[in-house]
């Protein structure tokens, strides 16, 4: 579910008051000028809902308030609004106003993203060079020395029950000492451990979520974290993250609007988009958050991986000490390693580490204690770590300049994931296209609340850079079929079409 969108946003998003030329009409190759005002106006719309500029879920400006923005006719508005009615694009609800979707389908979110299995043959667990849909490596060099050394280690504990409710106290002491050398004072009283970061999001969800509660999330944003929330029972609430900004004033909207429960947001190289809320905007969101007496809860998976010299802002919590953060070692280690945790106020803790325990009793002893040897030799793993993902970001970014130049894309300053505008609203085809040459890329809809995002493709660079260049050539090659074979028009593009799970 997404709030009203203010008539002032909407036209910005449209690209301004109506003139000729202006809306989908124009992409399809139809003079703007054949089509009366009215048909501009929702083919404008339209097109903003399938490049996900507007989110679907949506609800429209009342008709008053746009006409009055944009200076037209009562009646313009009236008719285009109509229009994308009868066009499937939307429903008008009594009381409600009208409200964006996608044809045929009812406004909801999409499912998580489900890893694809690794391939056979060869060494096991291998990467499947052409899968481009999962933002996670192999496991670094030190990792079988901190494998080794826990498992020395391990024999001290076995008298014991193997049971940690709140985590191996070793280890939330290195977590808590990671977050003071980031700038963030820590203890290990402000930590529970879980068996994951999606673990630790569920166990949040479960611990402040009743059903019909609302959650502002960002769209695009992370499928698996979204399906937590309605998993819950409560309704995402959209955030659109456009041009890979943050809008401090449409969140104030937005929470004034929806009264959510907290909001789910990925402050630090933020998936899918990879992009970075600075300094000053974090502290705007956490003001805006404090005042409505919002709970922030940060998405920290991706923190420690800065590839550019830049100065990171200092974590979300600095500026709001009631914040809950979600950490994890899958992306600066290995995602085979599931060690996840919650860094909360003190007063937190116990409540969280009850809803947890109706969910995972712990997580594995093992996992805990080789977390524990890699925390400790973090400063020695991590510079290595992101010369790699460095280098074969900058491949990616490289062989789509070179083979699809019509992409647009922004170079991540940190993270694992490229996030690629179409200039044609055709992703879900380009995946399939792209999977019948043994690649597996994402679609665009799998990222924003209900769908939408036709324009976008993610592709992530963790795997093997070496291949690279090779994979985005075969998806060069299968978007060149959708183009020479001629596209569908977005208005037959569900938001589940051509889905790779």
């Amino acid at each position: 579910m997404v709030a009203r969108i203010p008539a002032s946003r909407l036209v910005r998003e449209i690209g301004g008051p109506l003139r000729d030329g202006a809306g989908a009409g124009a992409e399809q190759g139809d003079p703007g000028e054949r089509l009366p005002a009215y048909r501009r106006l929702a083919e404008a719309i339209r097109s903003a809902v399938v490049d996900g500029r507007i989110p679907t879920g949506a609800t429209l400006p009342s008709e008053r308030s746009l006409t009055e923005v944009l200076d037209v006719s009562r009646t313009t508005v009236t008719r285009a609004y109509a229009v994308l009615v009868a066009d499937d694009w939307a429903i008008s609800r009594r009381g409600s106003g009208t409200v964006l979707k996608l044809p045929g389908r009812r406004p909801e979110p999409s499912g998580p993203l489900v890893p694809t299995e690794p391939s056979v043959g060869g060494s096991a667990g291998a990467p499947t060079p052409g899968d481009l849909t999962c933002a996670a490596s192999d496991a670094p060099p030190g990792f079988a020395a901190a494998l080794e050394a826990a498992t020395r280690s391990l024999p001290g504990h076995l008298r014991g029950i193997g049971y940690h409710p709140l985590g191996l106290p070793e280890l939330r002491s290195a977590i808590a000492d990671r977050y003071r050398a980031r700038g963030l004072p820590t203890d290990a009283e402000n930590i529970l451990v879980t068996p994951g970061a999606l673990a630790a999001i569920n166990v949040v969800a479960r611990t402040y979520l009743d059903p019909g509660d609302r959650v502002v999330v960002e769209s695009p944003g992370y499928p698996n974290s979204m399906a937590a929330v309605t998993a819950s029972g409560a309704r995402p609430i959209a955030l659109g993250l456009g041009a890979g900004r943050w809008d401090v004033e449409e969140l104030a909207a937005t929470v004034r609007r929806s009264a959510p429960a907290f909001a789910l947001l990925m402050p630090d190289f933020q998936n899918p988009t990879g992009a970075l809320l600075g300094a000053d905007d974090r502290r705007a969101v956490a003001e805006v958050l404090r005042a409505a007496r919002v709970p922030a809860v940060i998405d920290e998976t991706m923190a420690e991986l800065v590839l550019d010299d830049i100065d990171q802002p200092p974590p979300f919590a600095r500026f709001d000490p009631h914040t809950v953060t979600v950490g994890s070692t899958s992306k600066t280690f290995w995602g085979g390693l599931r060690v996840g945790w919650i860094r909360a106020p003190r007063s937190e803790i116990d409540r969280l580490a009850r809803s947890m325990s109706t969910l995972f009793l712990s997580a594995s002893l093992l996992d805990q204690l080789i977390a524990t040897h890699l925390l400790g030799e973090i400063d020695t793993i991590l510079p290595d770590r992101r010369r790699s993902y460095r280098s074969a970001r900058d491949r990616l970014v490289a062989a789509v300049g070179e083979h699809l130049p019509q992409w647009r894309r922004t170079v991540p300053p940190g993270g694992l994931s490229l996030w690629c505008r179409l200039p044609e609203p055709i992703a879900p085809l380009v995946v399939a296209a792209a999977q019948a040459r043994g690649v597996l890329i994402v679609a665009g809809h799998q990222f924003g609340v209900g769908g939408g995002l036709a324009h976008h493709v993610r592709l992530t660079y963790g795997g093997r850079a070496d291949t690279l260049d090779a994979v985005v050539a075969r998806v060069a090659a299968g978007y060149r079929e959708v183009l020479d074979r001629g596209w569908v028009p977005p208005a037959t593009l569900g938001a589940g079409a051509g889905l790779i799970a």
